[in-house]
């Protein structure tokens, strides 16, 4: 009998707090097609975890927007958020347009007919960030970006370790020994493709917002996680950081953008945007 109560007050201590997790009301653009999101980091139901609930939710009536997610946490429920849909799909069109722009460059760079598109643009807290390396991307190869003017902040680019090694054999066209280190060249292969890609999103971002901003070469990074909280103490950050993944499906490599925002600095953006035309639905 004692069992059966205890069984059942844990029962009913479960459910209640699904039930607080799923009647919040956000202001906000929520999540969208999470398996999309989740792929990102190789898992699904394993970020779900009792120790750091991740809240998602569908936004209703946004369709179009299945590549788009916003992820919270215990710790970052309690702030109010908003992000206005339309100016987040105008968001993600640029970032998407920069890619589509950066595919005649890639191909003279890599010597080959790849493609390359926008497969996720999430919003997220610093602590989901770091949780998720952890788990599913300890083995990184990742590179360091300032950007300064209207605004500011830091960006870190990365791919999984396996997947940075694959094209740089491919474009040397020799296999590297196991174990060792990155050398020069094989440094300057990704340092390049993530200027290709940076550079196109800051040119497709630049001139639909007007906003002058600058960003310094990308720069290897030792140890991604000790250089994403060193920013994160530095700065003055916005409550979500920006995710972007690209994917070269031919060479089967995903790519991840993440942006840094100082404070205020997605408010400068969704500003410029809020002035563009509304979209067109797909």
């Amino acid at each position: 009998m004692i069992r059966y109560c205890k069984a059942l007050m844990e029962l009913n201590l479960l459910l209640n707090l699904l039930k607080r997790s799923f009647n919040l009301e956000l202001k906000a653009v929520k999540t969208v097609n999470i398996l999309g999101f989740l792929s990102i980091f190789g898992r699904g139901i394993a970020d779900l975890n009792a120790n750091n609930p991740v809240v998602t939710k569908k936004l209703k009536g946004e369709s179009d927007m299945s590549n788009v997610v916003i992820e919270q946490n215990e710790a970052s429920i309690r702030h109010e958020i908003y992000l206005p849909p339309q100016e987040i799909k105008h968001l993600y069109a640029i970032a998407q347009n920069g890619a589509t722009d950066s595919i005649n460059s890639l191909r003279d760079f890599l010597g080959m007919n790849v493609d390359i598109h926008l497969n996720c643009l999430g919003f997220l807290p610093f602590s989901i960030l770091i949780d998720r390396i952890k788990l599913y991307y300890q083995n990184n190869i990742g590179f360091h970006l300032r950007f300064f003017g209207d605004i500011a902040g830091e960006i870190y680019t990365f791919f999984c370790e396996q997947d940075a090694l694959n094209l740089i054999e491919r474009m040397l066209g020799q296999k590297r020994k196991p174990g060792r280190g990155l050398n020069r060249v094989e440094t300057s292969v990704l340092s390049e493709l993530v200027n290709i890609v940076s550079n196109t999103f800051w040119r497709a971002l630049s001139e639909k917002t007007n906003l002058n901003w600058y960003f310094t070469p990308p720069a290897p990074v030792a140890d991604l996680n000790r250089s994403l909280i060193y920013s994160a103490k530095i700065y003055n950050l916005d409550n979500l950081l920006l995710h972007f993944e690209y994917i070269i499906p031919l060479l089967e490599i995903r790519f991840q953008l993440i942006i840094l925002p100082a404070k205020n600095t997605m408010n400068k953006i969704l500003a410029k945007l809020s002035a563009l035309p509304a979209p067109e639905s797909e």
